[in-house]
């Protein structure tokens, strides 16, 4: 393997100009900087990270910690870290705890004795128990889409927090399914133990409410967040028969593709019986048939800045972000049939 000392022979400088050119520190010379970079290039030099942390007190190691590949909402986002950790220099370890405070824990154990330089978690709902962990941090820790360490306890100095405001994301589907006709509503809601349930149910009730409306029970459906729940959803509806709802509101974009899957195996037509929204605007909600109407998340934006509060980089002084969601309308909603 390569080293320092083999750059330096090669390209005929001392081994201090080596280590300013591979820095970006200290004035060094076009040519010289040129010959420096053709030696390592030749020698196919890679620096040992190892010896660097040790110097630098960094490993250019981010850790990532979520519920798991099969939400294709945090697909998104990872890829997005990923992208923007490439930039910068950083590798990202990504860890999936399913759900399970125990796996959660030991996850967020192992990361720390990894070394990174900072951990993107979300949270397993109010069953987590690595919080006081997070407080106490002595690495930057961003929380992500979970509201539960405002609502419990104050921050700790090296904590922030990305969320969506899911309140008005609420408001967003019910005032558009309002706009276009509907009374007849219905909402596919996510766990119960995950805060942003409640948040957007509240907006989606409250917008709801400003004009008189509201979600009879036999119209409240919940689910887990998958592809299945929502066709078990579909099912329920179906068993409505005459007094199915015109449009339902499906918490995020899997239940709303299994809901749109199954009506429309049981020979519902979407949108002319019924309109089918759905919620976070992943890749799958553009590819299938009809292509869901969505309330959609900035992904990239959220991304970017979650590795920008690891790397110190974001603004003094705030330590939460909000992001505005957007409507995408595309063929699954339309005017309720007359």
């Amino acid at each position: 393997m390569a080293t320092l000392k083999d750059i330096a022979n090669l390209s005929g400088v001392s081994l201090a100009t080596v280590s300013r050119v591979m820095n970006g520190s200290g004035a060094v010379k076009e040519s010289t900087r040129i010959c420096v970079e053709n030696a390592i290039k030749q020698l196919n030099y890679s620096p040992n990270m190892s010896a660097r942390s040790l110097r630098t007190k960094s490993t250019k190691l981010i850790g990532i910690s979520t519920e798991g590949n099969t939400n294709y909402m945090f697909s998104h986002l990872i890829n997005y870290i990923s992208d923007f950790c490439l930039e910068k220099d950083y590798s990202l370890i990504v860890s999936n705890h399913h759900n399970d405070p125990d796996i959660e824990s030991k996850i967020f154990s192992s990361l720390r004795q990894q070394g990174v330089d900072g951990v993107i978690v979300s949270l397993v709902s109010k069953r987590s128990r690595i919080i006081p962990a997070i407080v106490d941090s002595d690495i930057p820790v961003v929380i992500f889409d979970r509201y539960l360490l405002f609502d419990q306890m104050s921050m700790g100095k090296n904590n922030f927090s990305i969320v969506l405001d899911n309140y008005k994301a609420g408001q967003m589907a019910a005032r558009y399914l309002m706009e276009l006709g509907h009374t007849k509503i219905a909402i596919a809601e996510g766990p119960s133990n995950v805060d942003i349930t409640r948040i957007r149910t509240n907006g989606f009730y409250d917008a709801l409410a400003e004009q008189n409306h509201f979600v009879p029970q036999m119209y409240r459906f919940r689910g887990g967040f998958e592809f299945e729940d929502g066709c078990n959803i579909a099912e329920q509806i179906l068993d409505l028969r005459k007094e199915m709802p015109t449009a339902v509101w499906a918490h995020n974009d899997m239940m709303a593709a299994g809901i749109e899957c199954e009506l429309t195996k049981a020979g519902i037509k979407i949108p002319e019986d019924i309109s089918v929204i759905g919620m976070d605007g992943i890749e799958l909600s553009r590819l299938v048939y009809p292509s869901l109407t969505t309330v959609a998340q900035p992904f990239e934006k959220m991304a970017c800045t979650a590795v920008n509060m690891l790397l110190g980089e974001w603004q003094p002084g705030n330590k939460r972000a909000v992001f505005e969601p957007s409507l995408l309308v595309r063929e699954s909603t339309a005017p309720p049939q007359k």
